[in-house]
């Protein structure tokens, strides 16, 4: 899977590692692949088979039809 470089840093930046920010920078490419760059990621304490989980870094999940939110039906 396929994931912009500065969504990976953000991750990093939210999680409070700024230790690793910096070699995050240097060392990956963008985009990112996760399957390619695993072992990176997983050197920057990333869980790589986690990406993949049906919701995208960035991405909001689409609610049931009808689930919460839905007002008046």
């Amino acid at each position: 899977m396929l994931i912009a470089k500065q969504e990976i840093l953000s991750l990093i930046a939210d999680r409070g590692a700024t230790d690793k920010l910096a070699e995050a920078e240097n060392d990956l490419p963008d985009p990112v692949d996760t399957d390619l760059h695993a072992r990176l990621l997983t050197d920057l304490g990333l869980e790589p088979h986690n990406f993949g989980s049906g919701v995208e870094l960035g991405e909001v999940a689409d609610e049931e039809p009808g689930g919460p939110g839905v007002v008046g039906r």
